[in-house]
């Protein structure tokens, strides 16, 4: 069994998303202790035990002291399987965190994986799903990584409410260059907003502020707007750079709305 002190580097959630899939992944046992001890609210929190619990279930592993607030951990992964699963991440729990666990677990996948997710879509601290669906996905394609996310309902925090599709089949990776940016082709993205935010401009204020930026630096881009109907009120905005290295690729950056 491997044992991870949790509070090494930067001490939060990515060494407790990282070590639990690659254990399932590789089907080696681990414990780690002092999870997310460097954060004002240590131990696991409900979207933690939503990715562990996820994990065991596509395993049929086991684990103990899988509860919110639990600062010990250990995981006895099972048999990775595939098949069709929902997960419920709880109210505004990212579902981008969870499925960073996924990810690296259905690698390992011997038959196609369908997962219904529901919870936040677009939430702080969290990749966004448009980040995982037009950035990361892109790049593991290129891997030979065979993975698709849709983007059923979006999500904002408290509430939650988003949903996503996410479906891989059987992939052999393969080695990628990405030692050179290459130029900036063009630049798109997407502003985006409760549906009860309409009346005040929210998505297009936030396309105007982030236009008069980028014209600082000599840069325009095509942002489109999108309201949508979701529990909670709430806004973000994409921004997607297509760059040119032998062919192109994309890379992003996401805000999240603050009141003002």
């Amino acid at each position: 069994m491997v044992v991870i002190d949790g509070s090494y580097g930067e001490g939060g959630g990515q060494i407790l998303r990282t070590a639990t899939a690659l254990s399932v992944l590789l089907g080696i046992p681990c414990e780690i202790e002092n999870i997310r001890k460097n954060r004002p609210n240590p131990g696991l929190r409900p979207q933690h035990v939503a990715g562990i619990k996820a994990l065991l279930k596509l395993t049929q592993g086991e684990a103990e002291g899988v509860g919110e607030g639990s600062e010990s951990l250990v995981l006895f992964p099972g048999k990775l399987r595939g098949g069709s699963f929902e997960i419920d991440v709880g109210t505004a729990g990212s579902i981008g965190l969870v499925l960073q666990s996924i990810m690296i677990v259905s690698i390992g996948v011997p038959s196609r994986l369908r997962l219904k997710i529901r919870g936040g879509t677009d939430v702080k601290w969290a990749p966004s799903i448009l980040y995982l669906k037009e950035v990361l996905l892109p790049l593991l394609r290129k891997m030979g990584y065979q993975g698709e996310i849709e983007l059923l309902k979006r999500g904002y925090y408290p509430r939650g409410g988003g949903e996503v599709l996410f479906e891989v089949h059987p992939s052999e990776l393969n080695g990628i260059d990405l030692q050179k940016r290459g130029e900036i082709l063009t630049i798109k993205g997407l502003s985006h907003a409760s549906r009860d935010l309409r009346s005040k401009r929210v998505a297009e204020r936030q396309r105007e502020a982030l236009l008069s930026v980028l014209r600082t630096k000599g840069m325009e881009a095509h942002i489109k707007i999108k309201y949508e109907d979701t529990p909670s009120t709430g806004s973000g905005i994409d921004l997607f750079c297509r760059l040119f290295q032998f062919d192109p690729w994309v890379k992003c950056t996401w805000r999240k709305r603050k009141k003002g």
